[in-house]
């Protein structure tokens, strides 16, 4: 312990795009957007994603979606393949992530391998529900944490959809759906814990 007390870290610049207004409004569109940032490698467990969609596709027939990977990816390419009845969209790389998270009703991670990942920061930071594996930094502060749910098989995932997405506002109609109000947390702060540990 004495080396590593001794060891300075030098956290990175937080890029100012994170500082910026949120833009998200009410979903007014017929389609739930869910999504996922990052690049779709075999390891990040999106195949889980799928399953879990494939599921809520079957159950709830009458609530469409689209899922867009905000990246690219191997994976991304042979999800589209594999569930051709889905309406799924791949950005390819872009430099600004936010346009696009800001138009997220819903972020999922399945990735099994990692313990902070920056994509489910980024998107909880702007107030959209992280829908995640039992793992990371936001797992292990679940407790002090509003719109971020857990899920450890593709079924759990699609009733979570339902139960968090869909069903609180059914008095309004399936299909408009308004993500959850919570209290955001802006980037800054959620680094310095993040980097405090």
């Amino acid at each position: 312990t004495k080396y590593f007390n001794k060891c300075l870290t030098v956290p990175p610049p937080i890029n100012s795009r994170f500082f910026q207004q949120e833009n998200r409004k009410p979903n007014k569109k017929e389609k739930l957007i869910l999504g996922f940032s990052g690049r779709a490698d075999p390891d990040k467990g999106i195949e889980n994603t799928f399953k879990g969609l494939k599921i809520f596709q079957q159950l709830f027939t009458n609530v469409p979606f689209r899922f867009i990977f905000i990246g690219d990816g191997p994976e991304a390419y042979r999800m589209k393949q594999k569930y051709p009845e889905m309406d799924i969209q791949i950005t390819g790389f872009v430099d600004d992530v936010i346009p696009y998270l800001d138009r997220l009703d819903a972020f999922i991670l399945s990735s099994l391998q990692e313990t902070i990942s920056l994509s489910s920061l980024e998107a909880y930071s702007r107030g959209i529900p992280v829908f995640s594996v039992p793992i990371g930094y936001l797992f292990d502060n679940k407790e002090n944490l509003t719109n971020y749910y857990v899920f450890e098989t593709p079924k759990e995932l699609a009733r979570l959809l339902f139960d968090k997405l869909v069903n609180i506002n059914l008095n309004k109609g399936v299909g408009h759906v308004t993500p959850i109000n919570n209290s955001l947390i802006d980037y800054a702060k959620l680094y310095s814990l993040v980097t405090s540990q």
